[in-house]
């Protein structure tokens, strides 16, 4: 029997997700609100509470993120440091 480690963003893969620049994911380490008039949709399709996962640019989940009822913004579900 193989054990492996899998890395958490193979994981989350079937979550819609949305790229993270730099001023983005500083943003989510120092817990700032994050709005869809700043980072966008994920994708038209996500609806309040669902799951959507924040890509930084080096491919590792920054946070796992849910629309607000409001549309207009984000609520922390999860954040991931390294």
């Amino acid at each position: 029997r193989i054990k492996k480690i899998v890395p958490l963003s193979a994981c989350l893969e079937f979550m819609p997700g949305i790229k993270a620049d730099r001023n983005i994911a500083e943003d989510i380490r120092f817990g700032r609100k994050l709005s869809v008039a700043k980072i966008g949709f994920a994708s038209e399709s996500v609806s309040p509470g669902s799951p959507i996962r924040v890509i930084q640019e080096n491919n590792k989940v920054a946070a796992v993120i849910t629309l607000d009822e409001n549309l207009r913004d984000y609520n922390y579900s999860c954040v991931f440091t390294d």
